[in-house]
């Protein structure tokens, strides 16, 4: 058996626990004001906002922007965040509040007898009442009306985390948890409750050295021996999915139907001290660290394991399931099997090289395909073809079994058949051109593809066929070659995807640019999903759904979770159960199909304007404007003279997941007959425009087509010339008026003598 030719290098706990799952880490070098991050809130706009300890950061998805002292805030330093009814935004920080209304900021200072204290949660009462958590003087009301503070209540102690707005009667502090200022149960008494929150009649409660409690008909505690990293939790965050996401400085714990699944650096978390978590609006996890800026969270569809963990290289060439195992070939080091009992493998016999092909035949044997030759495994035996057996080459770079038995060998010099007993070489006398073999496929009436750097060959058993630009291909370099159960071939070139029905190739026409990147692997899944390797990530397209060639297809890159974008040629299989394997230039990537076809799509994003411009430079908008408008920050009344009539629009939107797959739709009133077709295009100018009054609209697009709720709008005015005015064609014509009577007097007085 292929078993004892393995020699296993790793423990099961080890690789379990060494699978990656994908965070993306935004830092100071993509903007952040300041590496400590310390707090998460989402604006009823659609803004992530970041408290650090320096700063605070407002990021729509694709860019920051940063407040400081010196833009109004009262300090720095912020530990919390709430939002009023209305929008406006409240900032606690050491010693006092910053409000944020949508344009500026106003501050106000804590009383005098506790002004040395921080303002470390807040939460609203009513519209009228802001209630303050501090750490040293318990909690105090901010009357906004009146702009006057009640006196600071000790009652429940210090470190008052949280006060419910439904019943406010509730609160959280380091004595434990209390209803009237009465202790809720002895089990919390002297428990510090690090945050609390009220969620369909349950109660849920973070402690800083108890665990985590959820408190219904009945109590349950989770602690570290369920699994927990830390029984000090920061605080916690109740997702849509009904899980519990609680942040320690060991990492960040999920409890989900009374099971926990821990983050940390050991799996993907790029750091593992988390201050606090929160879920935005798409469905984002983020998290803010100590120390590393935030990270949004992937999801769990795309689990990547790497090299010095479960591999021995990154890179993964070709891959196939057998006996239990699944068999990687690697980059310059050989064949390698994962098992999940005993961990991951060498293939003894195999040499430590490219292993570019894996193929299980008929009768059992596994062929392999590497740089130095194929490779044939049966039981405890390796037999090692190359050219001193008659192949013409040792760069084995496809494999195929035809439904005759017979092995073809794609290699350098073109095509090898091996009949059991000897390789047979295929030349040009043969018929066959093909160079650099990187697929083959049998199609549904028997007939054999060759995807060569050269073209796109045929054999109908009788002679060989090629097919090349001149026929339809968007490219002669074929990478691979896929045929459905309607009998259309697939075809992945170096400039896109084609496709044949009845001998006729035509390119598919993708958006995203996908029909002139380079297509590195094809493959039909078990639910007649077709799945699209290129050098910008994976995509899938329902063969269900095909009809010509404009299609709908999902888009996956390292904002879902990849941990390159570039994938392997034909570096991809599909086990029994349904798990879907594929490498990519850093490291092995599996997703279950059902989770992929599950997927949400993306969100539909809200647009924004981001600047407008006068003749392609910025201006300010308040000189120009009668103030501006605090539910979007844009200019009202906007008026230019008469010779600014050049003007740029500058649009974005507030997403998370592929903001630049996002697309626009604008239209100025007055000028544009209609709406501008949606397009990735973010900027547009109008140059001479006349006076006048004009609207400017923009809405955006997600990957499914679906317009944004939200429409983006503008008005503004171009004056007219002086020359042009009411009031000056008014002197003009008592100008002219008076001139006409003045000739008239003069024709009289000289009618008169």
């Amino acid at each position: 058996m292929i078993k004892r030719l393995i020699i296993f290098i790793f423990l099961l706990a080890e690789t379990l626990s060494a699978q990656q799952s994908a965070f993306i880490n935004y830092n100071v070098d993509e903007g952040l004001a300041q590496s400590q991050a310390m707090v998460l809130h989402q604006d009823r706009k659609g803004f992530l906002w970041v408290g650090t300890v320096s700063g605070l950061s407002r990021f729509d998805g694709s860019e920051f922007v940063n407040f400081s002292k010196a833009d109004g805030l009262y300090d720095n330093n912020i530990k919390c965040i709430a939002e009023s009814e209305s929008g406006e935004l409240y900032f606690g920080c050491p010693g006092g509040f910053s409000v944020w209304n949508g344009i500026e900021f106003r501050s106000y200072s804590l009383p005098p007898e506790i002004s040395a204290n921080q303002v470390i949660t807040m939460n609203w009462l009513d519209n009228q009442r802001m209630w303050f958590g501090t750490d040293g003087a318990g909690y105090i009301y901010f009357d906004i009306p009146s702009g006057k503070f009640s006196e600071s209540n000790r009652q429940s102690g210090n470190y008052v985390r949280w006060l419910s707005s439904e019943i406010d009667a509730f609160s959280a502090s380091e004595k434990g948890f209390f209803l009237d200022d009465e202790l809720v149960a002895e089990v919390l008494d002297g428990v510090t409750i690090s945050d609390a929150a009220i969620k369909d009649g349950r109660i849920y409660l973070s402690t800083v050295s108890s665990g985590f409690f959820i408190i219904d008909e009945k109590w349950t505690r989770f602690t570290r021996e369920d699994g927990l990293l830390s029984d000090r939790i920061r605080n916690f965050h109740l997702a849509d999915d009904g899980s519990c996401w609680l942040a320690t400085r060991q990492g960040l714990s999920q409890l989900k139907d009374g099971k926990v699944t821990n983050y940390t650096e050991e799996n993907g978390l790029p750091y593992n001290n988390i201050r606090d978590v929160m879920q935005d609006d798409e469905g984002n996890l983020w998290l803010a660290s100590n120390g590393q800026g935030i990270f949004r969270f992937t999801g769990d569809t795309f689990k990547t394991f790497k090299e010095g963990k479960e591999l021995e290289c990154d890179k993964v060439l070709s891959l196939l399931s057998m006996q239990g195992y699944m068999l990687l070939g690697t980059f310059d080091k050989g064949l390698y099997a994962y098992d999940p009992i005993n961990g991951t493998g060498k293939v003894e016999g195999v040499k430590e090289t490219d292993v570019w092909s894996l193929m299980k035949a008929s009768d059992g044997k596994l062929w392999a395909g590497t740089s130095v030759g194929l490779y044939v495994i049966e039981g405890e035996e390796v037999q090692n073809y190359d050219t001193h057996s008659g192949l013409a080459n040792n760069r084995i770079t496809a494999l195929h079994e035809d439904s005759n038995g017979l092995i073809w060998v794609g290699h350098r010099q073109g095509v090898s058949v091996f009949n059991g007993a000897e390789f047979v070489n295929l030349s040009e006398a043969d018929g066959f051109e093909g160079k650099r073999i990187r697929s083959i496929c049998e199609g549904k009436k028997g007939e054999l593809w060759f995807g060569a750097e050269n073209g796109l060959y045929s054999y109908d058993g009788d002679r060989f066929r090629k097919y090349s630009e001149d026929d339809g291909l968007s490219d002669n370099t074929v990478y691979s070659v896929v045929c459905d159960d309607e009998s259309r071939l697939w075809l992945g070139t170096n400039n896109g995807l084609n496709v044949m029905e009845e001998g006729q190739v035509k390119p598919m026409k993708f958006s995203d640019g996908l029909d002139t990147k380079g297509i590195n692997f094809l493959e039909i899944s078990a639910s007649n999903q077709l799945l699209i390797g290129t050098n910008f990530g994976l995509y899938r397209m329902d063969l269900e759904t095909y009809e010509d060639e404009h299609v709908r297809f999902h888009h996956y890159n390292t904002a879902n979770g990849l941990p390159s974008l570039e994938c392997n040629l034909n570096a991809i299989f599909q086990k029994d159960n349904g798990e879907i394997w594929f490498g990519t230039n850093d490291g092995l990537v599996m997703c279950s199909e059902s989770k992929l076809l599950s997927e949400v799509s993306m969100a539909v994003p809200k647009p924004q304007m981001k600047n407008i411009r006068l003749f392609g430079e910025s201006f300010d908008w308040g000189a120009k404007s009668l103030g501006m408008d605090v539910r979007n920050g844009l200019p009202l009344g906007l008026c230019f003279e008469s010779d600014e009539n050049h003007v740029t629009f500058d649009f974005g939107s507030i997403a998370f997941q592929n903001p630049e797959r996002i697309k626009y739709s604008y239209y100025l009133e007055g000028v544009d007959d209609d709406w501008i077709p949606p397009s990735r295009i973010n900027t547009v100018s109008y140059s001479a425009l006349s006076p006048g009054d004009y609207l400017f609209r923009v809405r955006s697009f997600n990957d499914d087509g679906k317009a944004s709720v939200e429409v983006v709008e503008l008005p503004f005015s171009i004056l007219p010339p002086f020359y042009l005015t009411w009031w000056f064609i008014l002197l003009e014509l008592l100008a002219l008026a008076g001139l006409i009577y003045l000739i008239w007097r003069w024709r009289l007085q000289v009618k008169a003598r």
